[in-house]
């Protein structure tokens, strides 16, 4: 950490992300309909050490700042439309305070829209694809209907056929912390990588796997042969409408085992959400294939804004 980064941290003005704040954030999460896996409850704490947010709490806004590999940016301020100007103000006055350029990440169409009209050419407003939420439709995932997810369903038949009476499926909790971590290794194992990223995931799953009561998060997992062999995390957003799908993990060796995590995940835990966020493929190809196979509904698309210089 630079030394003007440790000025973001020691800011007296804002609070380190804690627990003791789930109550306070509740409110702001409210205040409008944002589909950006971001602003789930759950997505702050799952990535906490990866980012190290920090909080400023108005009584019309809330701002989220962080940083990791060397940058200071804030997320999207969240508060109601009428207070945008309001917010971003605050926004541009932090970061002059932290000796920094201004860079925000995590915005929709609407407030980059609002920032490119009220501040022309102050500020470059981007999108990039690889950061793009993929929305579904809830009862489709739950389903898998027509031809176009017939390979689908014939992966999870499969796994039904093979594994008949040897699989079980259970909410977790922190008492499943060594099975956890047990079927987390074996993903690793398969997918033959490590990095700063997946370690920073890891521990954010441990943490919301202990406290998933309080952040209103669910862990599901399947076993066979008492065994775990998947797990999934998921929270509900936008007055219960959308689930966002925080994590998938599962043992890659076992044919239809993704699948049959994904469609029984919904069916069991989510059975009435009407749109399902599995998140971004950040630029990885065999994640997009992955994600694209499911017949998104739409994208969520992610915008950058950055101070001119």
């Amino acid at each position: 950490m630079t030394m003007k980064d440790k000025q973001i941290v020691t800011c007296t003005d804002l609070e380190p992300l804690d627990l003791d704040h789930v109550d306070k954030i509740k409110p702001y999460l409210r205040l409008r309909d944002i589909e950006s896996c971001e602003f789930g409850l759950t997505t702050l704490f799952l990535w906490k050490s990866r980012n190290n947010p920090h909080m400023y709490f108005d009584k019309n806004y809330m701002l989220i700042f962080g940083h990791f590999d060397d940058k200071c940016y804030s997320q999207m301020p969240l508060c109601k439309e009428e207070y945008f100007m309001e917010a971003f103000e605050k926004v541009k006055e932090m970061f002059a305070r932290f000796d920094k350029s201004l860079i925000m990440y995590s915005v929709n169409k609407e407030f980059a829209d609002f920032v490119e009209k009220e501040y022309p050419g102050e500020y470059e407003i981007t999108c990039s694809r690889d950061y793009a939420d993929y929305i579904y439709d809830g009862a489709r995932l739950r389903n898998l209907p027509g031809k176009k997810l017939r390979k689908k369903r014939n992966h999870i038949n499969a796994f039904i056929r093979d594994y008949e009476g040897r699989y079980s499926f259970r909410i977790l909790n922190g008492k499943d912390r060594d099975d956890v971590n047990t079927c987390l290794e074996t993903w690793i194992d398969n997918i033959d990588a490590t990095s700063a990223r997946i370690d920073n995931e890891i521990e954010g799953i441990d943490f919301v796997l202990e406290h998933e009561e309080i952040l209103d998060a669910s862990v599901f997992g399947i076993y066979i042969d008492d065994k775990l062999e998947a797990l999934s995390i998921g929270s509900l957003i936008n007055g219960g409408r959308e689930v966002i799908i925080h994590v998938e993990k599962a043992n890659s060796e076992i044919r239809g085992l993704y699948p049959f995590l994904s469609k029984t995940f919904l069916n069991e835990i989510y059975p009435d959400v009407e749109l399902v966020n599995r998140e971004e493929d950040l630029g990885i190809p065999g994640l997009r294939k992955s994600k694209e196979s499911y017949e998104p509904l739409r994208m969520e698309d992610k915008y950058e804004i950055r101070k001119v210089k």
